[in-house]
């Protein structure tokens, strides 16, 4: 935790008294977000004077909260507004995840946004959370690439990763809204494994009876439990199916759909690598070394990634947060 914890009139009289703007996040991933973005637009011509040298990224973790409930999304918005009305407003940003706020959910998930938000000082992320800008399959070609061991089939992978893309995400969408449905979002993310990916040229991607078995081996739920989400989760892919491929990007949980994709690519190396015998090292240790990549350095791999294809004039990027506290542009 970077600092002592500080009250909320501790925090913004620090902003008052300091010479630097504020970007503040709600947690660490977040803050690895910024900071890989503040390092890429250094390289841009709109950031040569020197301006992001002054902007201080903190967290909400930094500040105490006002009550149990409270958590670090309400503490950045309240912070948010406390500020809204200073004359030093235009030294302060908030960004949030948008989480599920303002999707419409019903026989297809509608997007009625359509955009970034911006509340005066406080902006949402674009889609669920901060996670949603990475999906882009080239967003994902290099960090995929660049984690494996074999290049040959590795262009193979990619090839099948790319022709799923869409659906892959469409699976991660509807398994995220089954474990909201049933409150048991956690516990599905520890549930996305490579067990129940099919070969890259099947008819499904995803074998749901092995998914079930799955969730009663990983996780504390019984069977009847895996019995239920495994109906909510058929459910929800057919909303998902007759969804908009934009809306369902933007709805899916973050976590979610970034462990599905790197799953679903290193399945697709050991399916590449189980056609070719004598191609080394083994299909299990290529799929390995690609699973063992920690999740905290998979999201910093793809974070870098989108910072150095994003473009800086975007509305509905993050970089929106840098001109709203007076830099770059």
């Amino acid at each position: 935790m970077p600092g002592l914890e500080v009250t909320y009139d501790e925090f913004v009289n620090e902003v008052m008294m300091s010479n630097h703007s504020y970007i503040m996040l709600e947690g660490p991933d977040d803050k690895s977000f910024f900071d890989i973005l503040v390092d890429a637009a250094k390289g841009f011509p709109e950031y040569e004077d020197g301006s992001l040298s002054t902007v201080s990224i903190d967290t909400a973790e930094r500040v105490k909260s006002d009550g149990p409930a409270e958590g670090n999304r309400q503490k950045v918005e309240k912070v948010s507004q406390l500020v809204a009305g200073a004359s030093f407003r235009t030294r302060f940003v908030g960004f949030v995840d948008r989480e599920f706020r303002k999707f419409r959910l019903g026989n297809m998930i509608a997007d009625r946004l359509r955009t970034q938000r911006t509340l005066d000082r406080l902006v949402w992320s674009r889609g669920h959370s901060i996670e949603n800008y990475l999906f882009d399959f080239q967003v994902f070609r290099v960090p995929l690439r660049d984690s494996s061991v074999n290049g040959e089939i590795a262009e193979t992978a990619l090839q099948s990763l790319e022709q799923n893309f869409q659906e892959i995400l469409g699976v991660a969408c509807a398994l995220a809204f089954a474990g909201k449905e049933m409150d048991m979002l956690d516990e599905v993310r520890g549930t996305v494994h490579f067990d129940p990916i099919m070969p890259p040229n099947s008819l499904a991607f995803w074998d749901v009876e092995v998914w079930k078995k799955g969730i009663v081996q990983h996780s504390r739920l019984s069977v009847q439990q895996s019995d239920a989400l495994a109906a909510s989760f058929e459910r929800w892919l057919d909303v998902v199916k007759a969804s908009n491929p934009s809306d369902v990007k933007w709805a899916c949980d973050g976590h979610t759909g970034i462990r599905l994709i790197w799953e679903a690519y290193a399945q697709y190396v050991f399916c590449a690598s189980q056609s070719r015998p004598g191609v080394g090292p083994t299909a299990g240790n290529q799929r390995a070394a690609i699973t063992g990549i920690p999740l905290t350095l998979r999201f910093n791999y793809l974070a870098r990634s989108w910072a150095n294809l994003a473009a800086y004039t975007d509305p509905d990027t993050p970089f929106v947060c840098f001109d709203l506290i007076g830099t770059g542009g």
